[in-house]
């Protein structure tokens, strides 16, 4: 498997989704070697960078209303985010 997503990308949406505060989504990963699937977590500050970005095979954000997702989907659009 190859990434398409690099670290630049990761640390893109990290800062993003961090940026919109009380707005921002949960979110949980897929880990690559491992095939552990995160719980459910919503510190983008932290702990989404925590360990670094290597094995992140994808991640799943939860959207709880249209409005946030309304306003997710834009920031992900806008930063070109494959998925």
């Amino acid at each position: 498997m190859l990434s398409v997503m690099n670290n630049t990308k990761w640390e893109e949406l990290r800062s993003e989704m961090y940026e919109l505060k009380a707005s921002s989504p949960q979110w949980r990963t897929k880990d690559l070697t491992t095939g552990y699937l995160s719980p459910w977590d919503g510190d983008w500050f932290y702990h989404f960078r925590e360990g670094g970005f290597d094995s992140i095979e994808w991640v799943e954000l939860k959207i709880d209303s249209t409005a946030q997702y309304e306003i997710v989907l834009g920031i992900l659009k806008q930063i070109n985010l494959p998925g």
